[in-house]
């Protein structure tokens, strides 16, 4: 099978030892994508009592066939391992590292092991370094980028990182690849116990395909299938979070923490996808070959947040800290999305955290004694930054 470029780079973090093995081609038949091949490795490799936090945990990067190829839509990289609540974690994000990581000459990244001290890992077609990361440490996502960039000497790197909730193992900590989030299963939290900051990739290798000609003629066929799809359209005008008033007509919008089936269609439609579309939204930012670009990059001109430049919030975004809080207040929305990219956590996760801190509070199971003073409450509050400050640096209420 083609696709991939038929390399696994194993990376002992504890040995600083690195080796290449070429991938088989009856498990690239077998078990299709990157995904399926991460759990083929972990289920082989690794004894079901193995601690997700202990060295001997594996970490894999993994991409698929199509990750990089001219195919639309295809620019994805899976993250997985054992999650920290001792079962199968998996993420996936979009951006351009899975296709970086091809053609730096690896189709899958397999780590083990400890490192002494915090590092980072420079993987630059097929040559692999050990980076001392010790001056990024405790720094926020974007800071890393800027730092990682500068030491490198090159802008166009791709870097997946984690934040200071990935360092202090965070359980819903995520990895952020820029414009591409890693934040399910608690990723992040599994790189960070491995004094691992960062993986950043860049390559000019070729990733080889059956029929160059035959393939470009299929994904120029997508392309224009895509373009006249009305959900695609949708997605490129709205972003993922256009569906928010349909989906809560369907009662498929969380609101107060679960509890209500009802909110305030207006309240909805302030924090909806079109509503950022025409008060907040600054471009577009589409992912490796995609046509649709669902992605959002925001910007908040007045107000509390003026000046707020960032990526924009997704659908489960607006919803976990929009609707779940009662919270309608599209700038908070986006500042709390941003604070949570730059500390390196779920969104989703976070989301559902905080309306159970304040569904606890409102009944009596915390006070203030427990929140250090603070009021919680529904609806938007700037103590709701402070909360997702607290959680990332496992500080005081945030450390329960």
């Amino acid at each position: 099978m083609t696709g991939y470029v038929g390399k696994i780079l194993r990376v002992d973090l504890t040995n600083k030892d690195v080796k290449t093995e070429s991938l088989p081609q009856d498990l690239r038949e077998k078990y299709i994508g990157g995904s399926s091949l991460a759990a083929k490795i972990i289920y082989d490799e690794m004894p079901v009592d193995v601690d997700p936090f202990s060295p001997e945990a594996l970490l894999i990067f993994a991409t698929g066939p199509l990750t990089g190829t001219a195919v639309p839509s295809s620019g994805r990289i899976s993250v997985c391992a054992r999650s920290p609540l001792g079962i199968w974690g998996e993420s996936h994000a979009g951006g351009l590292f899975g296709q970086q990581l091809k053609k730096a000459g690896f189709d899958l990244i397999v780590i083990s092991g400890r490192a002494e001290k915090p590092t980072y890992l420079s993987v630059m077609d097929g040559e692999v370094d050990f980076k001392d990361a010790s001056n990024i440490w405790g720094k926020d996502v974007y800071e890393t980028y800027d730092l990682i960039k500068k030491e490198l000497k090159d802008n166009t790197v791709q870097i997946g990182a984690i934040g200071p909730a990935g360092e202090k193992r965070v359980h819903y900590a995520s990895i952020i690849f820029g414009v591409g989030k890693a934040g399910r299963s608690g990723m992040g939290a599994v790189m960070g116990s491995k004094n691992l900051k960062a993986v950043a990739v860049k390559g000019t290798g070729k990733i080889p395909v059956a029929n160059e000609s035959k393939l470009l003629e299929f994904a120029k066929e997508v392309q224009m299938q895509l373009a006249k799809s009305p959900a695609a359209q949708s997605l490129r005008k709205y972003g993922t979070g256009g569906g928010m008033e349909s989906y809560y007509h369907m009662g498929n919008i969380p609101i107060r923490n679960h509890r209500d089936g009802v909110w305030d269609e207006e309240k909805i439609e302030k924090i909806s996808g079109v509503k950022m579309s025409q008060t907040i939204l600054d471009k577009i930012t589409p992912c490796c070959n995609c046509v649709i670009g669902c992605k959002r990059t925001i910007h908040v001109k007045e107000g509390k947040y003026a000046c707020l430049k960032a990526d924009g919030p997704e659908f489960e975004t607006l919803c976990m800290l929009g609707s779940n809080l009662l919270n309608d207040d599209l700038s908070l929305i986006a500042k709390l999305n941003d604070l949570c990219n730059r500390l390196g956590m779920d969104t989703i996760s976070v989301g559902a955290v905080l309306a159970y801190a304040i569904e606890a509070y409102e009944k009596g199971i915390i006070t203030k004694q427990d929140t250090g003073g603070m009021e919680l409450t529904w609806g938007p509050s700037e103590n709701l930054v402070k909360l997702v400050e607290l959680i990332a640096n496992r500080e005081g209420l945030g450390d329960l």
